[in-house]
């Protein structure tokens, strides 16, 4: 820098002279410590969500999302504990056949499509997964629990699937709702009925009701559409 010094202005030289000390104090600086942990690439989302419960004190869970291709396509969920000032890699138990741990990959492996995007969100105790390509939002549940060697596992239990008939732009858990921004405004449900379950069903082509353990209630309806598909129509 001292050549360029001599060839700029007065006030020039101030400048690369205020860099000089700048540059001098940072190579001082000691380097920062490297991560304690490290999220396996690629990640196509993330999110925080807060674990309470009576038994327990509460701790945060962070959660992360990667495509798989091989052996089949699928969504891989990763998900780190905080645990003495730090995120840990924790162990996932699941009873849901499409829901699968992978000891190698450190992830609870779920057997549907990544596509070409995943949005998750996190709120307390539970959290979302949108999927653009099946069109689909899926609500989680967590909870810990005690695995088989004495230590801490959590349990991830699929609580709702709601197929969505518009696009979603947006998605937020917050506050015991879940909202989405859509093309015509802002939906908003209240998780508790989604978590729960309750809901009656309705197949029009044959007159028969009968009730789904896992799904939904205030708000949303499950109506037979185009193709026989079984939608839900969000906010009736």
């Amino acid at each position: 820098m001292t050549p360029l010094l001599f060839s700029c202005p007065p006030s020039f030289r101030l400048f690369f002279l205020s860099l000089h000390s700048l540059f001098s104090s940072l190579s001082s600086v000691p380097s920062f410590p490297p991560p304690k942990s490290l999220v396996p690439s690629p990640t196509s989302s993330s999110t925080f969500l807060h674990l309470r419960t009576t038994h327990n004190p509460p701790t945060t869970v962070f959660v992360t999302s990667s495509p798989l291709l091989r052996p089949s396509s699928a969504t891989l969920l990763r998900f780190f504990i905080f645990r003495d000032d730090r995120f840990v890699k924790i162990r996932v138990a699941s009873n849901h056949r499409d829901l699968e741990f992978d000891p190698a990959k450190s992830g609870m492996v779920f057997k549907v499509n990544h596509g070409v995007s995943v949005k998750l969100s996190g709120g307390i105790n539970v959290f979302s997964l949108y999927s653009v390509s099946n069109s689909k939002i899926w609500v989680f549940a967590l909870r810990l629990i005690g695995d088989e060697g004495g230590g801490e596992a959590l349990k991830l239990m699929k609580c709702a699937v709601i197929d969505c008939c518009l696009p979603v732009f947006s998605i937020r858990v917050f506050f015991g709702f879940l909202i989405l921004g859509e093309r015509n405004g802002v939906r908003v449900f209240p998780l508790q009925p989604l978590v729960k379950g309750n809901h009656r069903k309705e197949k029009k082509n044959n007159g028969k009701r009968y009730n789904s353990k896992n799904g939904f209630t205030n708000g949303v309806d499950a109506v037979k559409g185009n193709g026989g598909r079984t939608v839900a129509q969000m906010g009736i």
